[in-house]
């Protein structure tokens, strides 16, 4: 399985405009505003930020059994 951490710090490409095309490709034909290639790569920016965010967590917070019932219980409304 690979490393998201690497996979994420692997490439500095947010600045690139090979990035800004990319995002622009995917996001403004599903937003009414368009976009401007500054808005593009603050978006990206922003969404590998928040990946970023999400791989740290993950890895200083293990699932275990203990934690999975605790959120299974508050999905289904129970105080635990």
């Amino acid at each position: 399985m690979p490393d998201n951490r690497l996979l994420l710090k692997a490439d500095t490409r947010q600045s690139s405009d090979a990035f800004v095309d990319e995002t622009l490709d995917f996001w403004q034909p599903r937003l009414s505003n368009e976009l401007t290639r500054e808005d593009a790569r603050r978006l990206g920016e922003n969404l590998l930020g928040f990946f970023r965010i999400l791989i740290d967590w993950d890895a200083s917070h293990p699932n275990d059994e203990e934690e999975s019932r605790v959120v299974a219980n508050m999905s289904e409304g129970e105080a635990s």
